[in-house]
């Protein structure tokens, strides 16, 4: 039987505040950050008590960043480990600006696309297909070790395809979905998801559990 994976996402970052778009640049966890990655770390903790964990981080500094306090929290030896399957979706020249400065230079960027589905046709940036095919390619290994529950550290549009994948729905539609930094989401055998929020997230949302909507989702991906 397939082990059980927590999937989550990095903290805020300076660029998340700054409404850039990272892709596969970098910036440093804000405080806020920080502590979501806290919140998150002690629902992890709740989860998985007694249970072998495998750790396994984007290699980009946010998420490694991340990972350690994930790790500290659960009291892991090892550091966590780095897959680059995991990296952001790359959008090429686009990667590092705002959606403004996009617009300014590219002001057909969006046109005729859906929510999110512009993001994969930056110049010198991924296709949906290439960053579909090295996560699909990731599920299939995490698939064959079910000795170990698996965390996954990642990123805003990378994580949306991994449920997608996992869940079969179709891509285009789980993008639009939100991509919390204070909530984990659990990708149970079967094609299951089920979302294990955070106090800090449940306070956003009145207490009110459920797969976020697109509704309360924020675009800028990291």
């Amino acid at each position: 039987m397939a082990a059980d994976i927590y999937l989550t996402r990095h903290g805020e970052t300076a660029f998340n505040q700054e409404g850039r778009y990272q892709g596969q640049l970098d910036s440093p966890l804000t405080p806020l950050g920080i502590r979501q990655a806290e919140a998150v770390a002690g629902v992890l903790a709740e989860q998985l008590s007694g249970i072998s964990v495998c750790l396994l981080s984007s290699p980009l500094g946010r998420a490694i960043h991340t990972a350690e306090i994930f790790a500290d929290r659960l009291g892991l030896d090892a550091k966590p480990q780095t897959d680059v399957r995991l990296m952001e979706v790359g959008m090429g020249q686009w990667d590092g600006l705002t959606r403004a400065e996009i617009a300014v230079r590219w002001p057909d960027a969006r046109k005729g696309r859906s929510a999110r589905e512009w993001m994969f046709h930056g110049p010198g940036g991924e296709s949906l297909n290439d960053l579909s095919d090295r996560l699909s390619d990731l599920l299939v290994d995490l698939h064959t070790r079910s000795d170990q529950a698996h965390i996954l550290v990642t990123h805003a549009v990378t994580g949306r395809v991994l449920r997608a994948l996992h869940t079969k729905e179709p891509i285009l539609e789980v993008l639009k979905s939100d991509a919390p930094q204070d909530a984990a989401f659990l990708l149970r055998p079967g094609g299951q998801v089920d979302l294990l929020p955070s106090d800090d997230y449940l306070n956003r949302h009145g207490k009110l559990t459920g797969s976020p909507t697109a509704s309360t989702a924020s675009e800028t991906p990291g």
